[in-house]
Formats: structure tokens, sequence, C-alpha cells
């Protein structure tokens, strides 16, 4: 780990109530070897008032106009002099030991690419946290490997490029599949590494960041294998996301679909699934006030947890449940599907989103 230095790059606008938390997660590092570098957009909120507290403990900082948030990112990585390169947002903040993980890793290997497990907070304090994911899903699905945990050799941005700041929502998902195109070497550490805030993004974002990833998928179309599947799964994924504007603004619209699929559902239901597909379904049903029995999820980590008050069990809890499961997994619902049909319960009424949005749409 010697003589390895590490770039961590923060970019902020208008963060005074989070970004302190942000700031002290990468000065405490057990790692020491770090230049820290800030580029806000002229925050006018107190954000840079904070900032000036750890001025003295920072390679770079500026406060100044930008052109969005990949545009900072550029700003940042133009400075960044470190061997490796990490990006956490002024939300959100880093486990105190990741960066050592991080190192060790890259020095253990030949990794041009370290990502990690992220924990999850909503705004009432509960915790979900990510497991891996299949990374040939990246073909065709954004967010399988999660930006805020990610570290790269400073080499692989001078070989491949920075952020395409085309794209507004999107760009991380470019970079990523961008590396992945080109063969990166892509490693994963089963440790958390990165804590995210969730919440406050509008529909309206989630419907841009989805036209984009759509966009940036199709891109690499040509580059990719099994080019027909891939097609199937990027046009699947666009749909689907068009559904988040409904369970938002029309929850009633769902509720009325499932009382009429699910005969028996005003009874109760399980959710499949406790990321965040898992947590809209739980809101739909909340808002109509259909009791949730439980969560399953595939997700050791979250077996015996609770969320929202709603006890996790793993799979085979199901194999005498009498009763109404929608499968709130966005990725790998038909794998879910054929994994509790396995189980052999035939009074299992099982429903996807898929379905739903088949449903409540009229397709």
């Amino acid at each position: 780990m010697r003589g390895i230095k590490v770039s961590i790059i923060t970019v902020s606008l208008n963060s005074v109530h989070t970004i302190e938390q942000t700031i002290l997660s990468v000065l405490n590092q057990s790692c020491q070897n770090i230049e820290y570098i800030i580029i806000d957009g002229k925050s006018t909120d107190g954000t840079c008032n904070v900032i000036k507290k750890y001025e003295d403990a920072l390679f770079y900082y500026v406060s100044e106009p930008d052109k969005g948030i990949y545009d900072a990112m550029n700003k940042g990585l133009r400075r960044a002099t470190g061997d490796i390169i990490g990006i956490i947002n002024s939300d959100d903040w880093y486990e105190s030991d990741a960066v050592s993980k991080v190192v060790n890793h890259f020095t253990s290997g030949k990794a041009e690419l370290v990502h990690g497990k992220m924990r999850f907070i909503d705004e009432k304090g509960n915790c979900t946290y990510s497991k891996e994911k299949m990374l040939n899903h990246l073909w065709y699905m954004a967010g399988i490997v999660l930006h805020p945990t990610v570290f790269v050799k400073r080499s692989v941005y001078e070989k491949y490029g920075v952020f395409n700041t085309d794209y507004r929502v999107a760009a991380d998902y470019d970079l990523l599949l961008r590396f992945y195109a080109k063969g990166g070497r892509f490693e994963y550490i089963d440790e958390i590494i990165s804590n995210f805030r969730t919440g406050g993004i509008s529909s309206e974002k989630y419907l841009e960041g989805n036209e984009e990833a759509r966009r940036i998928a199709l891109s690499y179309i040509d580059q990719c294998p099994n080019k027909d599947f891939v097609l199937t799964q990027i046009n699947r994924n666009y749909e689907l996301t068009k559904m988040i504007p409904i369970i938002e603004e029309k929850p009633s619209i769902v509720c009325d679909f499932l009382r009429e699929e699910f005969q028996g559902v005003e009874e109760g239901t399980v959710v499949f699934g406790t990321g965040e597909w898992g947590g809209r379904i739980e809101s739909v049903l909340r808002f109509g006030k259909i009791p949730i029995v439980m969560f399953v999820d595939n997700n050791e980590t979250m077996w015996g947890t609770r969320k929202n008050g709603i006890a996790v069990y793993p799979p085979p809890k199901l194999r005498d449940y009498k009763g109404c499961v929608i499968i709130a997994v966005k990725d790998g619902c038909h794998e879910i599907s054929r994994q509790l049909t396995e189980l052999g319960n035939a009074a299992l009424k099982m429903i996807t989103l898929e379905d739903i949005w088949k449903g409540v749409s009229g397709k």
C-alpha cells in the first residue's frame, strides 16, 4: 500500500446540511495517502463556509459556476494526481476503512476498477444493502456497478476518457459501460464502501435518466455479445422505468389492478425484494392499505432484519405460504419466478413488475 496515492473528488452544490459528513469521512480515512479535491458549483446556502473549515486539509478547492455535475467531476479529474481516483458526492459518505480496503485490492491483483457494496439509507433512517450483480448485465442496465463505491486507476481515465457531458443524468453509466466495453478489468469487494441517502429524486429526473440510459446502452449495442437478447432487455428496462410516475403520482391505479389480479390481496401480500423497487411497491401497498405479510429476499445480509418494521425472510419461507407474492425486482424476475415455482407450492400466486406494468399501461 505504501507509495500509492489516492485522489478523492467531491462535487457539491448547496449541500450545507450533508457535506460536512462527506468531508469528515474522507479526512478520517485509515489510509492517509489521500489528496482531497472539492469542486463546488458556487453554492449560496452556506456550503462554502463548511468547506472552508477544512480548507487547509484539502489538496484543491474551488467554488465557481459549472455546466452540471459531470462537468464538475471532470474538473476534479483534471486536478487529480493520484494513482487511483474515487468520487464521492456531497450527500454521501465513505466507511472509515473504505480506501484502505480498495487500495489493498488494487495492490493484490490486476484490477483497473474496484467497486463494492453500498448502504442505502432512506429519510426515516432505514437501511438496505446492495449486493453483487452480474457484470455482463451492465450492457443493458445502469446501477449494476454503483458509482459512489467505484475507484479507478488514473491511467484508465487517460486511456478511455472522462465523463461525457452530453448526458445530464446518466453519464456515470456511460463511463462505466465504456470502460467495460473496452475490456477494463473490474473487480468487486464484498464490503460496504459507501453510504447513500435515498429519496428526493423527482419522477421527471427518473424518466430523463431512463431515456439517457437507453440511449447509452444502444450506443454500445454493436460491441456486446448476444445482441438480440441485450436489445430486448434494454427495451424492457426502459418500459418498466416509465411505471415510476404512476407509482408515485397515481398509486391507486396500481392498487386497483392488484386487487383485480389477486383475489384475497386485501388479506395481505408478500413483497419479494427489499431494494429500490421493493420500496416502491411497499409504498403502493401502504397507500392502498393492503397489508404486507413479510419481505423475502435472496440477499443473505437482509435475512433476519426488518424493513420499515416488517420482517425479511429467505425464499424457503414461502414453501407453505398460501397467498400472493409480488416480485419487486427489476432484473432477474423470471429467474425468481422459476426459483419460487421450484418450491412446489401450488397455492403461491405470483406477479412480476412486468405484469403490473402491462396491467396499468394497457400494453
